[in-house]
């Protein structure tokens, strides 16, 4: 097992993390320990897609990292649409629509790793950590910058929309 290439892979992988984690804490009220929320759900759903590799290769045989690009984008309107009305409050859908894009890559990540490296443990725990890291780099990064809350809105579609076009280009 080459275990710099799993590592490799989980940094890649959780680089869409880095901009959620921007994206989310633009949001009034988005608190560190949701990032420790979020990284635990994608740690529970890497374990299950762990033990289901073998089973979950047999119906993944389309490109659906066109699909999660789409999500990024559609998630990026929608923070472009909202509506402030004069409040600053967390949008716990966008919390979950996110979080659910980045199953749907841990879950890849986890099952492409599991078939190429064998079945290992090690596996969905670094996935789920490199996401984690990556959120945290995101929440602080964002402390520095200082604008106001509609320059909010389009830092946070804006670093969604390049996820997307990350995606897209096969990068990540």
């Amino acid at each position: 097992m080459n275990y710099i290439s799993i590592f490799t892979t989980a940094i890649l992988v959780s680089l869409e993390a880095l901009f959620v984690g921007i994206s989310l804490r633009l949001q009034q009220g988005f608190k560190l320990a949701f990032t420790f929320l979020i990284s635990g759900f994608l740690l529970v759903m890497s374990i299950i897609a762990f033990f289901a590799s073998r089973v979950l290769t047999k119906f993944i045989d389309f490109e659906i990292s066109w699909l999660i690009g789409c999500a990024f984008i559609l998630l990026g309107i929608m923070t472009l649409l909202s509506k402030d009305e004069g409040k600053t409050n967390l949008n716990i859908g966008t919390i979950i629509v996110a979080s659910l894009i980045m199953a749907i890559d841990c879950v890849l990540a986890t099952i492409a790793l599991t078939i190429s490296h064998g079945e290992k443990l090690l596996i969905p725990i670094t996935v789920s950590l490199g996401h984690l890291a990556m959120l945290i780099i995101g929440y602080y990064s964002i402390k520095i910058i200082k604008t106001s809350r509609k320059a909010h809105k389009i830092i946070s579609a804006s670093c969604l929309f390049f996820v997307a076009a990350l995606i897209f280009a096969g990068i990540i």
